[in-house]
């Protein structure tokens, strides 16, 4: 969605670029221009069934007064959060944009979708092609699961980081490998909960997520550069970057919103 849940969040909770924070990752060579709202949110014990309704009620009242914005929401199979939302990738200025629906709705979702949260962290992200490979069908809609890598950056290494995962990239389209990824990095978030960089390949089914890529990766890379090469990139790997965490989400079309095409 371009911005619509955090629309009318920000219309309803009255919040603002300052509430979300300003923790930044450190590649700043250049103005981004695609970003992407994520949304963590918790329910209250109890209280999914009720949620989930709220929320369909909620997107039909969008969709009675002209939604023009999607988002995707995806349920937690493992992790902390219970639903993430995510917006679709768009310029800075699509944020500035304003969702027709948003003011008739958000008194909708302060009255049924809001009493059954019991958390919501907002995060914004940057979207890093150069360090993507997207699938060759990536227009045809969502994925049925994606798993997501969460890496902190430490302090003064992003360039190692982007060597490394530069590399890597390279390499899997220089052979032709098979596993395919997103990459985004961190641009406004709580970074103590928030990842610096994701890393988030899509799957078909959890048996395709238990099935390990063939060739492995190391394989793949020493293939192309070499064991000794391979062995450097590993080190400067894991002295650039921490592992936080992998999780597992699935994607809920019901709780989904895409406007009706016109």
């Amino acid at each position: 969605m371009k911005n619509v849940l955090r629309r009318t969040l920000c219309l309803t909770l009255a919040c603002s670029a300052a509430s979300v924070g300003l923790a930044q990752a450190a590649d700043t060579d250049k103005t981004p221009d695609q970003v992407s709202t994520i949304y963590d949110i918790s329910v209250q014990p109890g209280h999914v069934a009720t949620f989930e309704k709220a929320v369909k009620g909620w997107n039909e009242c969008r969709k009675q007064n002209g939604s023009t914005h999607s988002y995707a929401m995806w349920e937690a199979e493992t992790g902390d959060s219970m639903y993430v939302v995510t917006t679709p990738s768009g310029s800075w200025a699509s944020m500035d944009e304003r969702d027709p629906a948003g003011k008739a709705c958000a008194q909708n979702f302060m009255d049924n979708v809001m009493p059954n949260i019991d958390g919501m962290s907002t995060s914004v992200y940057v979207d890093m092609p150069e360090l993507s490979k997207p699938p060759a069908d990536d227009s045809k809609g969502m994925p049925a699961y994606v798993v997501v890598t969460a890496y902190r950056i430490k302090p003064g290494k992003f360039a190692d980081f982007k060597n490394t995962t530069t590399k890597l990239t390279e390499a899997a389209i220089k052979t032709k490998w098979a596993p395919t990824w997103w990459t985004s990095r961190l641009a406004f978030g709580d970074r103590h909960k928030a990842a610096d960089v994701t890393m988030v390949p899509p799957e078909a089914s959890w048996a395709t997520i238990g099935q390990p890529a063939d060739p492995k990766t190391r394989v793949m890379l020493e293939g192309v550069y070499g064991k000794d090469e391979t062995k450097k990139l590993y080190e400067q790997f894991m002295d650039s970057a921490k592992f936080l965490s992998t999780n597992v989400y699935r994607y809920n079309k019901d709780l989904s919103f895409t406007p009706d095409k016109k």
